[in-house]
């Protein structure tokens, strides 16, 4: 069971998460491909979006889907959003 706080945050971290996904899917077809992750202007670094890409495709398949993104969005956020909780 979660708390009514917990369910609150879980939320918010989840309407942030889905809000950046759909947003950077410029194709419109609910998956994120490298090459439009890479092509965002919400990161200055190419390198750093590129492991950032690499730790969320879990996979390995160069794509992202929704459910993928958002189960290690949600542990980078709860985590305090340090760049290396990515990599866990």
């Amino acid at each position: 069971q979660m708390s009514v706080n917990e369910y609150a945050w879980q939320r918010i971290i989840t309407d942030e998460a889905r809000r950046i996904f759909f947003g950077l899917d410029i194709s419109q077809d609910r998956q994120l491909s490298k090459s439009e992750f890479l092509d965002n202007k919400l990161l200055d670094s190419k390198n750093v979006a590129k492991k950032i890409f690499k730790a969320f495709d879990t996979d390995g398949n160069g794509k992202l889907i929704l459910p993928e993104y958002l189960r290690k969005w949600s542990r980078w956020a709860r985590s305090g959003r340090q760049l290396g909780a990515l990599y866990k």
